[in-house]
């Protein structure tokens, strides 16, 4: 069972977290709009469903660190996803 959870809270913590009413894993991504590769909002694969709405999970990625995160009322909130199968 793949699952999501989100984590709520200003940057630093405390967080609180609360798991996604589901989650859906595309077959493509979006194209990532960055040149180089890295950017602040570069669309990933996965959806997750949150307050009725799906939500596309995005990562800032730079260096080769990456956080996933979605917008929820205008804010990037903090996303963890785990997948039970690691071919996905």
């Amino acid at each position: 069972m793949n699952l999501a959870y989100i984590q709520h809270g200003e940057w630093g913590g405390p967080y609180r977290t609360e798991m996604a009413d589901g989650i859906a894993v595309d077959a493509y991504a979006p194209p990532n709009p960055y040149k180089s590769g890295y950017g602040p909002k570069i669309p990933t694969r996965y959806r997750i469903l949150y307050l009725g709405h799906w939500r596309r999970v995005y990562c800032a990625l730079y260096a080769n660190s990456g956080s996933l995160y979605v917008i929820i009322l205008g804010d990037a909130t903090i996303v963890s996803i785990e997948l039970s199968d690691c071919s996905q």
